[in-house]
């Protein structure tokens, strides 16, 4: 992965975090969106989109439950989306490190100590 390949996952990972977080503030509301789209269907003249009872009940079960989990979310500062971004970020960095040392191996003449590389390289740890 180049450098510049690199920006762009990392500015692809920002705005995926931007529009999540926008994501679960609105499903912080998720019961009010759901009666505004039932209201927004009658204004129209459109079917209601919840038919019957058993419909509109587990509708709004699931948008109880969204609106939980993405309250308590908005709450606490979005840490399981920033949990999941970090690790994408660590994926990333390992990535790079990983590119950096095929490209340092792909010639060994360079480097001055050949022993110690071809141990790094087989797992040992690095000396503290």
């Amino acid at each position: 992965m180049s450098l510049s390949q690199l920006h762009t996952e990392i500015q692809h990972l920002d705005l995926f975090v931007s529009l999540a977080a926008q994501g679960l503030a609105g499903g912080a509301d998720a019961v009010r969106w759901m009666e505004l789209h039932r209201e927004t269907a009658e204004v129209l003249g459109r079917p209601d989109p919840f038919p019957d009872a058993g419909s509109y009940d587990a509708a709004r079960k699931a948008a109880e439950e969204v609106q939980a989990f993405a309250s308590e979310q908005q709450t606490q500062g979005y840490p399981y989306l920033y949990e999941l971004a970090t690790i994408k970020l660590w994926s990333l960095l390992e990535h790079c490190v990983d590119e950096l040392v095929i490209h340092g191996l792909d010639d060994l003449s360079r480097c001055t100590d050949q022993e110690m590389v071809r141990s790094r390289a087989s797992g040992d740890a690095l000396p503290v």
